[in-house]
């Protein structure tokens, strides 16, 4: 039944939220507001907060407002973080925060680590934490011994790289900060490799558009390689800005930096500098580069003045090598000889801290107050950074979840009973994000009586509407017409009588089919020997209840009649099948492996049938049945839903052996599709239970398609997904049991892609961009999977970054396409394809009209030409048709005529408007005129197309060496290298031959 707005606002406002969460968990009043522990995640003490007069619940923990944390901007104040701002996560990607809230507590707790002294991470008591609990180190990591003394660390041990042995072991918990003890590990996470990439630091209106007279080459972005890494280290060490100019400041025993500093700014910069010395003076050297675009740059990323230094985020997505050569400058410029360094800049020092990490160095921090000297000089607070340790208790690296730690052991837990002022981040996906010093958790959840309701009890919205107003007393309205509603709630009463009359008939046939597996006869015993074969034990077939029906035509059927079940009603329940010209019904499942479909509450509802011998079908399904409508429902639900709730995402397949097979080998939060287009019944089911899917259908053509059609519906239900495509056109059951369960593994963690990347992917496998109609295909078959989107961020982002990956570049282009997208209901392919078509038409170029004008009336130049000619010469031109109709015509033996050039180009509209006017052209040579000056210009004309389609494919190339360099594909890499070169070689010879002749 559908209610209308007004009573769902009503119901909301009436319904006792209090009374309801009460049902799951114990509440108590304090103040305006009931407290009680979350039920959405493990906790002891109250952070879940529940205000009836606003009829909201909300999960709190919170930080200090004035504690650092990491965003795409570097480290802010968490109080100074907005809506939309990334964060680093657990894994070190960054993620949005998709809401904000400050208020006060009246408690803090601040966590030292033995690495971080004197400088305290401040956040509330019910904060969740991400850690690793002293006693799980000492059981899992062999290089960590608890003597009677007490705790050893064996660094022969870590060295030794034992990793096998502990392998997957070690383990995160989340838990309240109020819940960690001293000895306890917090966890700093090292960026993975294949998300690290040299990109040039770059922001909008950093540079004057004015131009800039001295040194006049614009710096409009700052190049990263080791040698600027360096000169930017050297920098935050020695370096000023004035008007106009950056400076970098020497002492006595760093003169030779000056020479290097020069030499990088020409070599990187284009820019020229000077050298200054002073005698004797302590300042001794002095490098001038007057350059105002430069000095904004390095303002903009590095901050300005000895305080407010700072490292931009970007850094820690550095390659180790350039991180390490940017440390190294900072280090020659600051550091003592033991290498030991001081900054008066807090974001600086945290940066320098967190950068090293990224390099594995083992680093800590102190800091040290403002305080007076004997002299009575006044010393500014100050950070000190110790590098060069060794790994100890106090800190080590360790690999959890294929994500690498600096593990830094607390040392001490300081509570604060003061009123401060406080904020709650949540963040997308992850819920996590990087403080200065480790890694925290925010459990997220919140919302209002129907969104608890729907999360807690698993219930799709109408039934959380009835669930509230059953619960608070508050009666349903009834329809305007109350006949058709008893009318239609009378049929709806039978069906569901006659349903669960069919399932009882299931249930009869089920236990027949199981029983009959077990008996001792050749037939049972065969489909005994192929389950085996299968490798399905004993307990799979028990837990999904596999059963065989025997080669009878009236097993069933006579079985069925003696439980007394109506003739009718058997012939309705699709266990038998009917054949009207003979008048005679039979069992329908003969001879086969049975595997019962059953629904969300356990019963049988269906089945589907495998046959042993050879014969057709292969595979035999029930029809639908007043119990059964396909695409209601999903296969091995019942079975996996209180793990797909557990572990808050569900693997998708196809078959029921596939989902089987991940089964028996301990993945039991998969259910299966049944074979059929994966439909929006069952994706809201799905929903009940978890919002996160990975998509592993089969990797043929047909099962690549229908991965798209479940994204569609997927992100129409605002699902968080991932596709898993196994190579060769494997299905799950084929792969796990030709590749073993660890490949399986493998595949999920090294080839499972984002929705995004995998329907990009797809588009341009059999596509080439730089052809204007395949490019417009490739569009039209993206766009409408994004318009499916319905959350508005996730789908402007999404958008973005399929026109970056399409070479979308046109303003207006995107400008429509993005109207078209951002409406959220399926868009018109037809509209898109004609914004497409404006936009990517090829122009015509003089070379391609040119050479057509000397072909068309010439046929002893088109014997010439023609063979000259490759696909690739002119397949991305404005009139590729043309040249196409050319060399049909040839191969047909056909005359040149208007009616067989329309002919062959067919519906390219710009060639039908080009043909006209190009037969009303001249012939360029007279019947007996010398070939020679046509065949030349001819020729030159060829080149010159040939010279643009090597051009281009050295801009694609260009392209992809950015990808194969981000995910770490040397051999690709290499290889494309070699094409770039080999092309630039044919490209300069076929220039000078254009200019030679």
């Amino acid at each position: 039944m559908l209610y209308d707005q007004y009573f769902i606002d009503d119901l909301k406002n009436r319904a006792d939220l209090v009374r309801i969460v009460e049902m799951h968990v114990p509440l108590k009043k304090k103040g305006a507001n009931w407290w009680g522990n979350c039920p959405f995640h493990g906790e002891k003490t109250a952070s879940f907060s529940v205000n009836p007069a606003k009829g909201f619940f909300k999960c709190f923990g919170c930080l200090e407002e004035n504690e650092l944390i990491w965003t795409d901007k570097g480290l802010k104040p968490i109080g100074k973080v907005c809506y939309c701002d990334k964060v680093i996560d657990l894994n070190g990607n960054l993620r949005s925060i998709i809401n904000l809230i400050h208020k006060t507590s009246d408690v803090l707790l601040g966590v030292s680590t033995a690495l971080f002294r004197y400088d305290k991470l401040w956040l509330t008591p019910d904060h969740t934490c991400l850690f690793v609990r002293q006693e799980e180190a000492i059981a899992n990591l062999p290089y960590l011994c608890q003597t009677k003394e007490r705790l050893k660390f064996y660094s022969a041990r870590k060295r030794a790289k034992r990793s096998i042995i502990y392998k997957d072991k070690l383990k995160l918990t989340e838990g309240r900060a109020d819940e960690m003890k001293i000895g306890d590990y917090l966890a700093f996470p090292v960026i993975p490799e294949i998300s690290r990439k040299n990109n040039p630091l770059k922001a909008k209106g950093i540079i004057n558009p004015k131009k800039n007279r001295v040194n006049g080459y614009r710096i409009e972005e700052l190049p990263v390689n080791e040698k600027t890494a360096r000169l930017y280290g050297l920098w935050l060490a020695e370096g000023s800005v004035g008007r106009g100019f950056v400076r970098w400041t020497l002492g006595a025993n760093e003169l030779h930096y000056g020479d290097e500093i020069v030499s990088i700014l020409k070599s990187e910069f284009n820019l020229t500098a000077s050298v200054s010395h002073h005698g004797t003076h302590k300042n001794i050297c002095e490098v001038n580069c007057s350059k105002t675009d430069l000095a904004n740059q390095l303002i903009h990323f590095f901050g300005k003045g000895a305080s407010n230094k700072k490292i931009p985020a970007e850094c820690l997505y550095w390659t180790t090598e350039v991180q390490k050569a940017l440390l190294k400058g900072y280090r020659d410029g600051d550091a003592n000889k033991t290498g030991i360094s001081r900054s008066t800049s807090r974001e600086l020092s945290y940066g320098l801290f967190a950068l090293a990490i990224q390099t594995k160095e083992f680093i800590s921090l102190l800091r040290n107050d403002e305080y007076i000297d004997k002299n009575g000089q006044i010393h500014r607070q100050f950070w000190t950074q110790y590098p060069r340790m060794r790994e100890s208790l106090r800190g080590f690296y360790e690999k959890i979840n294929d994500t690498e730690y600096y593990l830094t052991q607390i040392s001490d837990i300081q509570e604060k009973k003061e009123t401060a002022r406080v904020v709650d981040i949540t963040v997308e996906e992850t819920s996590s994000f990087t403080t200065k010093l480790a890694t925290v958790h925010n459990c997220g959840k919140g919302g209002n009586v129907y969104s608890f309701l729907m999360e807690l009890e698993g219930l799709n919205f109408p039934e959380a509407i009835k669930r509230a107003a059953e619960i608070s007393g508050v009666p349903l309205p009834e329809p305007i017409d109350d006949k058709n509603y008893e009318r239609n709630k009378k049929r709806k009463q039978e069906q569901k009588a006659v349903a669960d009359q069919v399932i009882e008939l299931n249930k009869y046939a089920l236990d027949f089919w199981e029983h009959h597996l077990t008996e001792n006869n050749p037939h049972s015993k065969a489909a005994r020997e192929y389950l085996e074969r299968r490798e399905i034990s004993a307990e799979t077939i028990k837990k999904f209840r596999i059963g065989y029906a025997p080669d009878s035509w009236d097993a069933l059927m006579s079985l069925l009649k003696e439980k007394g079940a109506d003739e009718k009603l058997i012939e309705m329940s699709g266990l038998v099948s009917v054949n009207e010209e003979k008048k005679r019904v039979y069992d329908r499942f003969r001879g086969r492996v049975m595997f019962p479909v059953l629904n969300v509450d356990g019963n049988p509802i269906a089945f589907g049938a495998r046959i042993l011998d050879q014969g057709e079908p292969k595979y035999l399904n029930s029809p639908e049945t007043p119990a059964y409508i396909k695409g209601d429902h999903l296969y091995g639900l019942f079975q996996s839903k209180e793990n797909i709730r557990k572990q808050k995402y569900a693997i998708l397949v196809e078959g029921y052996l596939d989902l089987i097979a991940l089964y028996q080998f301990g993945i039991t939060n998969c259910v299966a599709s049944l074979g059929t287009a994966f439909t929006e019944q069952q994706s809201r089911l799905l929903g009940r239970f978890a919002k996160k899917v990975v998509v592993n259908y089969d990797g043929d053509k047909a099962g690549v398609k229908a991965a798209r059609r479940a994204i569609e519906t997927l992100l129409a239900d605002d699902f968080e997904i991932k596709i898993l495509v196994l190579p060769n056109g494997q299905d799950p059951d084929d792969f796990i049991r030709a590749n073993g369960f660890d490949a399986y593994k493998k595949q999920h963690k090294d080839n499972a892609t984002t929705y995004l990347q995998f329907v990009l992917e797809t588009a341009v496998s059999t596509r080439n961009l730089s052809v204007p109609k395949q490019k417009a295909e490739a569009i039209e078959e993206v766009l409408p999977i994004i318009s499916t989107v319905s959350n508005p961020i996730q789908k402007r982002d999404s958008f973005d970054q399929a026109m970056t990956f399409l070479r979308v570049d046109d303003a207006i282009l995107k400008r429509d396409l993005w109207q078209s997208v951002k409406i959220g209901s399926k868009i018109e392919t037809q509209t898109v394809k004609q914004q497409v078509a404006r936009a990517t038409q090829a122009k015509m170029t003089v070379a391609e009209q040119r050479l057509l004008e000397l072909l068309i009336y010439d046929n002893e130049l088109r014997e010439i030409i023609l063979p000259q000619l490759e696909e690739t010469d002119y397949e991305r031109l404005a009139t590729a048709s043309v040249f196409r109709a050319l060399f049909e015509i040839k191969t047909k033996g056909l005359e040149i005529s208007l009616d067989n050039l329309l002919e062959s180009v067919g519906e390219d509209e710009m060639a039908q408007d080009f043909i006209p006017v190009l037969l009303m052209s001249e012939s360029l040579r007279d019947g007996g005129e010398a070939i020679d000056e046509v065949l030349h210009d001819a020729e030159n004309c060829v080149a010159t197309l040939r010279t643009m389609a090597i051009s281009n494919r050295i801009l694609e190339i260009s392209q992809e060496l950015i990808h194969a360099e981000q995910t770490g594909n040397t051999e690709l890499l290499n290889q494309l290298v070699m094409e770039q070169i080999e092309l630039a070689r044919m490209k300069r010879e076929l220039q000078g031959r254009i200019t030679v002749n």
